[in-house]
C-alpha cells in the first residue's frame, strides 16, 4: 500500500511539474538536488522515462522493418510465420517497457 501511495505522490508532482518531488517521492528542501536539477545533471523523471520509451520503441520498429525486409529472400511460409512471432512479443515487449520505465 505504501509502495501504491509513493507512485501516487511521484505521478502528482511530475504533472504540477515538481522535479524534485517527482524524483524522489517525497517533498526534498535539498539545495543541491535543486542546483543539479536547474544545471541538467537530473532529468525530472517524466521527460527521461518517455524519451527511453520513445527510443526504444523506434529501435524495434527498425528491427521490425529489416526482418519484413528479409521476408523476400527466404521462404515464405517459414518467414511469415516468424513475422507474426517477433511482431507479437515486440507488442508485448513495448507494453512491458511502457509499464515498466513509467514506474
Amino acid at each position: 500500500m505504501k509502495l501504491q501511495r509513493s507512485g501516487g505522490r511521484r505521478l502528482r508532482a511530475a504533472v504540477r511539474g515538481n522535479a524534485i518531488e517527482a524524483l524522489h517521492g517525497k517533498k526534498s528542501q535539498n539545495n543541491d538536488v535543486k542546483r543539479r536539477i536547474v544545471e541538467g545533471e537530473i532529468h525530472p523523471r517524466r521527460y527521461d522515462s518517455g524519451l527511453h520509451v520513445f527510443i526504444l520503441f523506434n529501435v524495434f520498429i527498425l528491427f521490425n522493418v529489416f526482418i519484413l525486409f528479409n521476408v523476400f529472400n527466404v521462404f515464405n511460409v517459414f518467414i511469415l510465420f516468424n513475422v507474426f512471432n517477433v511482431f507479437n512479443v515486440f507488442i508485448l515487449f513495448n507494453v512491458f517497457i511502457v509499464f515498466h520505465v513509467d514506474r
